[in-house]
């Protein structure tokens, strides 16, 4: 692995069990990340998806347990959800009729608005 330091690259060598220089990795269950130890709260907020997560324990009462909810019906959940998006896409074809009257206006605003010179670079380079 090359580091940066003082503007030089120099490589650094790693082992399988411990990070630069030495220091332990933090391996979260079932390997699905490996970071540094000192990153592992940020891995763990920002990278954690539940899949590696089976049971949680909160002040004593499971919330949840080998992946489920207790107490909570979660096929009712998904009924409801089913029937929210199938409200939503029945009006669908008749949203985008209207949208299809005003595309014209879109495209020509999107076009002044690319025309317009800015001091600036709009595009990352």
């Amino acid at each position: 692995m090359l580091a940066r330091r003082c503007g030089r690259a120099r490589r650094e060598s790693r082992s399988p069990r411990t990070g630069l220089q030495g220091r332990p990795h933090a391996t979260a269950h079932r390997n699905l990340f490996v970071a540094p130890w000192e990153q592992i709260a940020g891995q763990i907020v920002h990278s954690e998806l539940g899949g590696s997560v089976d049971s949680v324990v909160v002040g004593g009462r499971v919330v949840l347990d080998r992946g489920r909810f207790p107490g909570i019906d979660e096929d009712a959940i998904h009924a409801e959800a089913q029937a929210i998006v199938s409200r939503l896409y029945a009006g669908l074809p008749e949203r985008l009729a209207r949208f299809e009257t005003v595309r014209p206006l879109f495209r020509e605003l999107e076009g002044s608005v690319y025309r317009t010179a800015l001091h600036f670079t709009r595009y990352c380079q």
